[in-house]
């Protein structure tokens, strides 16, 4: 069942009735580039537009007065820019106040596109970004011109996110992980008949409405379609290990929120490695709760007591 991801903002708002006047001023712009130090005195016009306490999106345009030369190799920077960002609202009252040479940019979030969470939640966070490109977004999923976004476009907070791509996760502002679907296997998630008895999983998925089943790795005959029990390709099978059920969770923005809470709680240096350790010792599924895991811990290699009997 598809995910629809709620906001957690109780009403849309206007950016644009938040949009503060004009400033217009002067400001010492220095040029470092080509070998070449020079400074231009410019005229600047900033418009901005508080997000939260912290956050502000602004449009810069800025341009060198008359009569001023440059070096030949940098006459290209006595243009007029326009550019647009995210920045604290500290940063850009220290630009106007002569105090910093630039705005420093936010470098950690990033506008997306709403439709980006909900393919990852309901796709996965490689195949959201695909159906991004589809779609005619930036490979990386961002929305350029960030106030224009906010003030024109009806931008919103909750699509200001931290894409981490070491990990494939999203984090929303404030840090809480946002849900991304997991494919399961008989690898990584250890979605197989050594680990689970499948049938009994296969019961309890079924009625489960975050999860999707898929088709196997590999098509073979002798499987049936309709079930979401599938054979392990014989490369990868072992003895006592020769089917898996393929699926894909989309866990819901509290299970997330739990998963990220215990995934950190392992205190290892990669905590994103740990999401299918994180789903067992929650039993977010309810395998556990429901008898189909064969082991007490998700890296035991030692069945448990309801499956003593059963150990291959």
């Amino acid at each position: 069942m598809p995910v629809t991801r709620q906001s957690t903002q109780k009403q849309c708002y206007t950016y644009q009735d938040k949009l503060a006047s004009t400033e217009a001023f002067e400001h010492m712009r220095t040029i470092d580039t080509f070998g070449c130090t020079a400074e231009i005195k410019t005229a600047v016009a900033l418009l901005s537009v508080d997000l939260d306490d912290k956050l502000c999106a602004y449009r810069l345009g800025q341009g060198p007065l008359p009569g001023q030369t440059l070096p030949p190799q940098l006459e290209s920077y006595l243009g007029l820019r326009v550019i647009e960002g995210l920045a604290t609202r500290k940063s850009v009252v220290a630009f106007k106040k002569g105090r910093k040479p630039n705005i420093v940019e936010v470098q950690n979030l990033s506008l997306v596109d709403p439709s980006l969470l909900e393919d990852a939640a309901n796709h996965g966070f490689m195949e959201a970004f695909r159906l991004q490109e589809k779609k005619g977004v930036n490979i990386r999923g961002e929305v350029n011109n960030v106030f224009t976004a906010f003030t024109e476009n009806n931008a919103q907070l909750d699509h200001l996110v931290r894409v981490d791509w070491s990990s494939n996760l999203i984090f929303n502002r404030v840090g809480q992980l946002l849900p991304v679907a997991i494919q399961f296997d008989y690898i990584m998630a250890r979605m197989h008949d050594g680990c689970y008895d499948l049938e009994k999983a296969a019961a309890v998925l079924s009625k489960d409405p975050r999860v999707k089943f898929l088709p196997g790795e590999r098509s073979y005959s002798r499987d049936d379609v309709d079930s979401p029990i599938k054979r392990i390709p014989s490369y990868n099978a072992t003895s006592g290990q020769t089917q898996y059920i393929p699926f894909l969770f989309s866990p819901t923005a509290e299970d997330s929120i739990r998963m990220w809470d215990q995934m950190v709680s392992y205190r290892t240096q990669y905590p994103s490695t740990t999401n299918f350790q994180a789903i067992w010792d929650l039993d977010l599924l309810g395998l556990r709760k429901a008898g189909a895991a064969r082991y007490d811990g998700f890296h035991d290699s030692k069945p448990c007591e309801t499956h003593r009997d059963c150990d291959d």
